[in-house]
């Protein structure tokens, strides 16, 4: 058995599904202020759902719960925005490596997410072209000086041209940063898989701003699933509309910034058994139209959440329905009445899933080949390490890219492995008034 939880500003939405795609949804009311409270609830509905089982004498075991906490964090990121300077103290600290500062304050803010605009920025000499050629020699004594300027405790950012190709000059100044300064930790661009400088620095700086609600609140999930579900896999829905391990989510929040959307697709897709193609997810409140290839959300490199801008993240897409299509709409689509639930059935849908992105140097079709294998090995090992059986992992998208720098010789390969592990079909909706299908002509 498995759960699939949805966090709310307003409700808990949890959804039950046994091996033979018995569904039982739980809804809990609440306006929670805080994470505590959040908590609460979630233990008052699965504590629900438990007496639900038993009443239907289901002694199946609980083996993976996923929460979907994209709401949770979009809300905490707009709260961030409206917080006056004296009270954003989790602001990230940037230090950025480039050949030449910006050219002047506009073009040094420009790429800055809103509420990050009021982060200290400090500039080092640095940086590698497109092909990991060093552009500029390293400023490596202007870090050791920056270190100890650095006021204890903060956290850091540290960003570089090229880093994607060669993150050397990133991790000289990390090193120099924690040696002589007291960071609560340093954090690097190259992580977040772009071609784009402005896009890896953005989600860099997103991303290490909030770790610190994150973190806390992954470890409370973590440990009311031990005390509920000892042998659960707790794990977190992220933004392709696939689910990771829940410690993930202290050291990469971003990645589940969007993951409500994708659930949403992901639910709907579910109860519809719908598997190719585009699908209408009709919502009162917010009209979606999403794709779906074999099953799973098409995804995009980069997307884009609400006055943030284009981050490092690969995310379903999806698109807004305005009335007119919504009234012409011939196509798969399903009615939705409450959000929330469908969003913690596509959490418990959602396969777990490990993403491969490289740069390559390929000259022969021998070495494009060997590229892909390798890349396709590499995010199978990781699942399975995980503890996964290899049968139950396959490749989901395996595919290379040319470069959007044009250089002839160099490709982005990427690769999307999952592991699926669902009921062939679900015996039950989760809520008659929740959900009803439509199929178009």
């Amino acid at each position: 058995m498995r759960i699939g939880v949805h966090l709310g500003n307003e409700r808990v939405a949890l959804v039950s599904i046994d091996d033979g795609g018995q569904v039982c949804t739980e809804l809990v009311e609440g306006s929670p202020s805080d994470n505590g409270q959040q908590l609460d609830l979630l233990a008052d509905g699965l504590k629900r759902l438990v007496r639900t089982w038993k009443a239907g004498q289901s002694g199946a075991q609980v083996r993976r719960i996923t929460f979907d906490v994209g709401t949770l964090l979009d809300a905490g990121m707009a709260g961030a925005r409206q917080r006056p300077p004296a009270e954003a103290g989790a602001t990230p600290v940037l230090v950025r490596i480039a050949p030449r500062p910006p050219a002047d304050r506009a073009h040094e803010l420009r790429n800055s997410a809103p509420g990050l605009q009021r982060a200290q920025i400090h500039h080092l000499f640095g940086g590698h072209s497109a092909v990991g050629e060093e552009l500029a020699p390293l400023d490596l004594g202007g870090a050791t000086e920056l270190a100890r300027r650095i006021s204890p405790g903060q956290r850091i950012v540290v960003t570089a041209v090229g880093s994607l190709t060669n993150p050397q000059h990133e991790l000289a100044v990390g090193k120099a940063l924690l040696d002589g300064g007291q960071p609560t930790e340093v954090s690097y661009s190259h992580a977040y898989f772009s071609t784009s400088f402005a896009a890896r620095e953005r989600t860099a700086m997103l991303n290490s701003s909030l770790t610190e609600t994150t973190a806390r609140f992954a470890t409370e999930l973590a440990a009311l699933c031990r005390e509920l579900f000892p042998l659960a896999r707790p794990l977190v829905s992220t933004n392709d509309g696939g689910s990771t391990s829940l410690s993930r989510l202290s050291v990469s929040p971003v990645h589940s910034l969007a993951s409500s959307p994708a659930a949403k697709i992901v639910g709907a897709s579910a109860h519809l058994g719908h598997r190719e193609g585009k699908l209408l997810i009709d919502d009162p409140h917010q009209p979606l139209l999403g794709q779906l290839l074999d099953g799973l959300p098409v995804v995009g490199s980069r997307y884009s959440p609400t006055e943030v801008g284009l981050i490092a993240s690969r995310g379903a897409l999806s698109w807004s329905v305005p009335d007119a299509t919504l009234a012409q709409w011939s196509g798969p689509r399903v009615h939705v009445t409450s959000p929330e639930a469908v969003c913690a059935l596509g959490a418990a849908c959602a396969p777990v899933t490990e993403w491969v992105n490289t740069m390559s140097t390929i000259k022969t079709h021998e070495e494009f080949t060997a590229a892909l294998r390798m890349a396709e090995n590499r995010a199978h090992a990781r699942l399975v390490s995980l503890g996964y059986a290899p049968s139950s992992v396959r490749t989901a998208e395996s595919r290379a890219e040319a470069a959007t720098f044009g250089h002839p010789n160099i490709v982005a390969i990427r690769v999307r492995a999952v592991v699926d592990g669902l009921p062939t079909h679900l015996a039950t909706s989760p809520d008659p008034p929740t959900l009803a299908s439509q199929q178009g002509a």
